[in-house]
């Protein structure tokens, strides 16, 4: 089944090219114009033009100093940063080593933490917790160790075996 084409929202005759959309206080506003009454809103011939100047603008709002700087690239794949940036997606797995400093400060600024803080999936969520626990006693280990109980810190050691050998076990 074909969709309709939209016409354009202005003259009502030719069909739309051009989409605007704008979002005002979480509500979105969509724009349709055909090329001709989209030239005459602004003042490129082309939507390619718009393109640009958006670029360069987010180009000189970067600064100087970000313009200076070597892209970097990912050695197997060819990805460059730039390239990440623009579409978040990356080229292979070797791109998480090569790039790996962006991803941190980018998974900072996104999620406020580079480790998992959200909900675990139920399948997942024993294992998660035996981790923590694992951890935990490990901690627990390193500060008997610090001050010189050795047999609360064998203790430790024993129990942590034994969770491992079971989280083993239950993976098989």
């Amino acid at each position: 089944m074909l969709m309709p084409q939209s016409l354009c929202m202005k003259c009502k005759n030719a069909e739309a090219t051009v989409r605007i959309t704008k979002i005002i206080k979480g509500e979105v506003h969509e724009i349709r114009l055909c090329q001709e009454c989209a030239s005459k809103l602004t003042p490129f011939q082309k939507p390619a033009g718009l393109t640009k100047l958006l670029a360069s603008l987010l180009q000189s709002e970067k600064g100087a100093k970000t313009a200076a700087t070597p892209t970097k690239v990912c050695d197997r794949c060819g990805v460059s940063l730039e390239n990440y940036r623009s579409t978040l997606f990356l080229g292979c797995k070797e791109c998480y080593t090569a790039f790996e400093e962006e991803l941190k400060k980018d998974l900072r600024k996104y999620h406020g933490s580079t480790s998992h803080v959200g909900r675990i999936p139920p399948k997942y969520a024993r294992a998660a917790e035996k981790s923590s626990s694992i951890g935990e006693l490990r901690k627990q280990m390193e500060k008997a160790i610090e001050i010189e109980d050795f047999e609360i810190a064998a203790k430790l050691r024993d129990q942590i075996r034994e969770l491992e050998k079971a989280h083993e076990h239950e993976e098989e």
